[in-house]
């Protein structure tokens, strides 16, 4: 905008207006002929009603329902009106409401609505200290300090058999950036699961964010990020369960292994009473592998 009007705006950020300039574009920004003000660490909104995601007008579009899995809300239009009459604003726009301590990412500007629309964990955060109406007051306001971009953060899933997900670079990549711009240590967050997973209808993978760097609240959107594991949160359960089905797959052998010494063992009996001498001696080893050997004595 500033290089739009040029000389065209004082040392206060006051629009001049230039003959070159014929259209009222008031009617695209309603400030557009105001003053600047300087941000500060927080900017601060009148009081509004917050709702869960799943009242939003258009949350069946595809473009809306997957932030159900995010830190992202739907705000009104209003808001980013105010925001623009501030400069040094820092991007993303990140904000915060008071009485919880999630940093939230903005999905969509809204020009039709009044209320701010949230994940229905969020939701269940600020309704703690609420009781009734579906709708909740709260004090949303701009969290304008700098977050540094990450470098580093180490993850805990919840789920160990996230492990045997071969495509699982693309598939935490995919849902990280399409749901969060912000990750912070010690929260967990909540993706789509993974079709391997088999989970029903509703039920999300859980990861725990352990630790991030260079700070404690990072930004993870233009940015490379190196990713660490910590042993999923099920582990050892999930290798007891491996380990009973392998101690199952190895039951299916030795019975196997039996019926096949009783087969034998009725070959042999039968060679005896025919012929004087076992048909083929067998005998079955400790680790229930079967074993042949011939013995051709009478």
């Amino acid at each position: 905008m500033d290089s739009y009007y040029g000389s065209n705006r004082d040392h206060s950020g006051h629009y001049i207006p230039g003959h070159h300039i014929n259209e009222d574009l008031s009617y695209f920004q309603s400030n557009v002929y105001g003053y600047y003000d300087t941000a500060e660490d927080y900017i601060d909104f009148e009081p509004i009603k917050a709702m869960p995601l799943i009242y939003f007008h258009s949350y069946s579009d595809e473009k809306y329902n997957y932030l159900e899995n995010s830190n992202k809300i739907i705000l009104p239009s209003t808001i980013l009106s105010k925001i623009s009459t501030f400069n040094g604003i820092n991007y993303p726009l990140i904000f915060k409401i008071d009485g919880i301590d999630d940093f939230l990412g903005v999905a969509d500007f809204i020009p039709d609505i009044d209320v701010i629309y949230v994940p229905f964990k969020i939701y269940n955060k600020l309704l703690i200290n609420e009781i009734g109406d579906v709708y909740i007051d709260v004090n949303l306001k701009l969290y304008n300090l700098p977050i540094a971009r990450g470098t580093k953060a180490v993850l805990q899933v919840h789920d160990a058999k996230f492990i045997e997900i071969e495509d699982y670079k693309y598939y935490l990549e995919h849902h990280l950036q399409k749901n969060y711009s912000i990750l912070q240590e010690n929260t967990t967050i909540e993706i789509e699961p993974h079709p391997l997973l088999n989970y029903p209808d509703g039920k999300l993978l859980k990861i725990n964010i352990i630790n991030t760097e260079p700070e404690d609240v990072i930004l993870i959107t233009d940015t490379d990020l190196a990713i660490e594991f910590q042993e999923p949160v099920n582990y050892q359960e999930y290798e007891k369960e491996r380990e009973r089905e392998k101690e199952s797959e190895t039951d299916k052998k030795v019975n196997n292994d039996e019926d096949m010494f009783s087969y034998w063992h009725k070959k042999n009996e039968e060679s005896m009473k025919k012929f004087g001498y076992p048909a083929v001696p067998v005998e079955i080893s400790k680790n229930k592998q079967i074993r042949f050997f011939l013995n051709f004595k009478k």
